[in-house]
């Protein structure tokens, strides 16, 4: 196994030595501080989530032996039910999904649940999805994805609910 400096952990140093008699001394230890800090902070997972609309997540991944750094999307919806969500995430963008998961509320309960990233045949007792090619992409634009919620009629009633997706994307 080839040990690459990709599979070195994203941590600081918590000790720097600065130079405090040579201004130029200094100086290049500051920038090399600079570039160490900018590197392990962008190797860091963003924690940022948004509805309706992609951010970047900080996550890099290397597939298929290439060494070309591929990012991965994060996109949040929400569901009061069944029924399909159109994502306007397009085909082409799209390598793999990655982290599909979600959760809802259920009616005068204040219980939460999870949603499960599942089949298109629904789990008993359960709230579950899954993506499917669109069949009504937006005009002008490439084939795109659908999210599809299922409840199963033995599943606690869903008021307001989340799903989140992750991919891979080729941007």
């Amino acid at each position: 196994m080839i040990n690459t400096p990709l599979l070195q952990a994203p941590y600081l140093r918590e000790q720097r030595q600065f130079p405090n008699e040579d201004l130029r001394e200094l100086s290049k230890e500051s920038d090399l501080a600079y570039i160490d800090v900018a590197t392990k902070v962008n190797l860091r997972t963003i924690g940022t989530y948004a509805l309706n609309f992609q951010i970047i997540t900080g996550n890099q991944w290397f597939l298929n032996g290439q060494p070309t750094r591929q990012q991965t999307l994060r996109q949040v919806y929400e569901f009061t039910g069944a029924g399909n969500i159109p994502t306007l995430i397009e085909f082409p963008s799209v390598d793999r999904f990655i982290n599909c998961y979600g959760s809802y509320t259920e009616s005068g309960s204040g219980d939460f649940y999870g949603v499960i990233f599942a089949t298109n045949i629904p789990i008993a007792g359960q709230v579950t999805f899954y993506l499917t090619p669109s069949t009504s992409p937006p005009p002008n634009s490439f084939p795109s994805y659908d999210i599809v919620v299922l409840v199963d009629a033995g599943a606690p009633a869903v008021t307001e609910g989340t799903i989140v997706l992750e991919w891979v994307s080729q941007f």
